[in-house]
């Protein structure tokens, strides 16, 4: 289901971001990278090339099947310097929140967090805030036990987000931090 729910996000990102369809797609080759020449870290320039960087990042697998997390630092530098590029455009915003939730889902929940954060920080009036918010409180509390951490985050997406679809589940969760 996470990986289901990977792939989902990242067809979503490459959809928005725009560029060449006719590209190899890691994913669907069983975690073959082997046709795709990946940028390195140092050489990404634009969407264009980090797409492609996310899906050697995304591709690369170990024997059972999770990501192989050692590629994060990577990814992360390159966001960042793409986000720094491009502050205004919704791809920055999508890729930040997309990386936070591979971030997350491949364990690596510190740098997830910051990047949640970066989200809600850089596009205060986007979309992705109420989710970022969200998921950022989630992951506090049921993986991080930054309980103070976890109740503002809670708190503030119930103030914001009253309509919001996880409204009960962040109601929800954040009664079992409170009480």
């Amino acid at each position: 289901m996470r990986y289901l729910t990977l792939f989902s996000l990242l067809c979503v990102f490459f959809a928005c971001s725009g560029g060449s369809e006719t590209q190899n797609d890691s994913l669907s080759q069983e975690g073959n990278t082997t046709e795709m020449a990946a940028p390195s870290v140092e050489s990404v320039e634009n969407f264009e090339e980090l797409k492609q960087l996310v899906q050697k990042v995304t591709g690369d697998r170990d024997e059972n099947g999770k990501i192989n997390n050692a590629n994060f630092p990577g990814l992360i530098q390159e966001t960042i310097k793409i986000t720094n590029t491009y502050p205004g455009d919704y791809r920055s915003r999508d890729l930040c929140f997309d990386v936070a939730e591979i971030l997350k889902i491949g364990g690596d929940y510190e740098n997830a967090e910051k990047m949640y954060a970066m989200v809600i920080r850089l596009f205060p009036k986007s979309d992705k805030v109420g989710m970022a918010r969200f998921q950022l409180a989630f992951m506090q509390k049921n993986y991080m036990e930054e309980t103070a951490g976890a109740i503002a985050n809670f708190e503030a997406f119930i103030r914001d987000y009253p309509d919001h679809p996880a409204i009960n589940i962040a109601t929800q969760q954040l009664y079992q931090l409170t009480n």
